[in-house]
């Protein structure tokens, strides 16, 4: 196939407005299972949804950050004691920005703590966070250190993260276990729009009077189980995955 015709109605007999070529990409507002409004190059129509195939986002850019030549405190430090700060952050995607180093043990951060923006793949923290973070200005207490870095793709990595006392701290009991997590419970309602707890021909019908519009809205349990690929939006393309799972259940 050279290309897909775009008709002025969703049938074979309508007139032909326009062509899509092979491998195009084009826009898709809504359709049938048969038939999709569509829009390329500015012309609107309907064209065979036989023919579609959905474009899949790319891969994103996985981060390699690290640090590497760490020198953070750990143990019992004597009160008044000075410590050098050392660690060099790489990654393949740019550091834009670089925050962290002491906080009391509860989480709240004391007045040793810095940040930075390098924009670069390569960060040392001898170079700002070394000069501005004082070990030798904290009282006796329990702290940690700790540094966090962020890629330009938006995501935070913790890099460094150690527990260390100032001077002589009162032990303390230790905190009481969680309560273990239950796993979810498995998800079978998905494709049961008529919620008889099974998937079939009444299922894609209903889902195809929505998508039509015959159906004014659907409840939050029909819209739920209506979005099978889970991408939050309830469109044409939920409806071919709920065909072939029921062409599934059916064999």
């Amino acid at each position: 196939m050279t290309y897909l015709n775009i008709r002025s109605g969703p049938n074979t007999s309508s007139s032909i407005v326009g062509s899509i070529p092979a491998n195009a990409e084009f826009n898709v507002t809504k359709g049938d299972g048969k038939w999709a409004a569509v829009e390329y190059n500015g012309v609107k129509g309907y064209a065979s949804m036989d023919y579609m195939q959905l474009k899949k986002a790319p891969e994103p850019v996985e981060s390699d950050m690290k640090i590497e030549n760490v020198a953070a405190p750990e143990g019992s430090l004597p009160k008044g004691k000075a410590f050098s700060l050392k660690g060099v952050i790489t990654s393949n995607l740019l550091i834009t920005k670089v925050s962290g180093g002491v906080y009391f043990k509860s989480g709240e951060a004391t007045s040793q703590v810095a940040e930075a923006a390098p924009n670069a793949v390569k960060y040392d923290l001898s170079t700002y966070f070394d000069k501005n973070i004082v070990f030798n200005a904290l009282y006796d207490g329990e702290y940690i250190y700790k540094i966090v870095a962020e890629d330009n793709s938006g995501k935070s990595y913790e890099l460094v993260n150690t527990e260390f006392t100032i001077g002589e701290v009162k032990p303390s009991d230790p905190p009481a276990d969680p309560p273990a997590e239950e796993d979810p419970p498995e998800d079978k309602s998905r494709g049961d729009l008529n919620g008889d707890g099974s998937l079939d021909a009444s299922d894609a019908e209903a889902f195809q009077s929505y998508l039509l519009g015959s159906t004014e809205s659907f409840t939050e349990e029909q819209y739920k189980a209506s979005d099978l690929n889970g991408d939050g939006v309830v469109d044409v393309f939920d409806l071919i995955e709920l065909k072939q799972a029921i062409v599934k259940a059916a064999s």
